[in-house]
């Protein structure tokens, strides 16, 4: 599993949004650089990478680490640029692939920056490489807020983390399909912009969004949750995924409140 890719691990085979934005001072402790929304930080311009086919396959250093975003075109006629995976770069070159099954080139956007002077690519104050340094505790495509590991998570670095965060059991829900199932549940705030924050349930020990909601984002201000959404991550271990491997993860809203396309597909992103 590479970093950055469980964000879209919503369809596909084994492979994933903060209101109060934790201040960057690990990437900084000792060195005296400002942090991202500390005073006199510039955010550094990225090198555009051009994507001309797929798989995607770019030139790279180990100084460099890579942005994979995808285009996602909205009801409005706007598109929204979404990032999917940040993964540092290998000696000779670096193959940047997309957990779903991969669209076409023009679909796809690449920007390159230097390892030692990162971005903050989900504007969330910690920089990209601080953040992917400790993937699971924190995302660097995701906005959320950390929790702590007994509520739950911001990313899903492997098959080992979605065991230890699924429920499977008799379960306190009328979906009688998801009997003998493994699940977990997330839950999306600010959908509709262009910054969603998403979060992923410890579902075993808290089996309902209730307990979640009030107890892992005890800390999020209620009256600010816009665009909520909420549902299932189900593994489907005997399906074949779009890359030929065994096993399938699809998501589900919960509740009976219809969603347009363009949620849907974002929620998917």
């Amino acid at each position: 599993m590479q970093q950055g890719g469980i964000a879209r691990l919503l369809v596909g085979a084994v492979c994933v949004v903060a209101l109060l934005a934790p201040t960057n001072l690990v990437a900084q402790a000792g060195s005296g650089t400002p942090g991202p929304c500390e005073q006199g930080w510039v955010a550094p311009t990225p090198t555009a990478v051009t994507v001309t086919s797929v798989p995607i396959t770019v030139s790279s250093t180990v100084d460099d680490y890579f942005v994979l975003y995808v285009k996602h075109g909205r009801e409005s006629g706007s598109v929204l640029d979404v990032p999917v995976l940040i993964k540092r770069g290998e000696a000779g070159t670096t193959t940047l692939s997309d957990s779903l099954r991969p669209l076409s080139a023009d679909k796809y956007r690449v920007d390159k920056h230097l390892v030692a002077n990162p971005a903050d690519v989900d504007g969330d104050c910690t920089d990209d490489i601080t953040e992917l340094n400790d993937f699971g505790h924190q995302n660097p495509t995701n906005r959320a807020d950390s929790v702590k590991a007994k509520y739950g998570t911001v990313a899903i670095a492997d098959r080992a983390e979605f065991k230890r965060l699924a429920y499977k059991d008799k379960i306190l829900d009328p979906r009688d399909y998801l009997q003998d199932t493994e699940f977990i549940k997330f839950n999306i705030v600010n959908i509709h912009s262009d910054s969603p924050r998403l979060w992923f349930q410890d579902t075993k020990r808290l089996p309902v969004h209730w307990n979640f909601h009030h107890v892992g984002l005890s800390h999020i201000v209620q009256c600010c949750w816009t665009g909520r959404a909420s549902g299932f991550l189900i593994y489907h271990p005997n399906v074949v995924a779009p890359d030929g491997s065994l096993g399938v993860y699809r998501f589900e809203f919960s509740g009976l409140r219809a969603h347009s396309y363009d949620d849907i597909s974002l929620v998917n992103e």
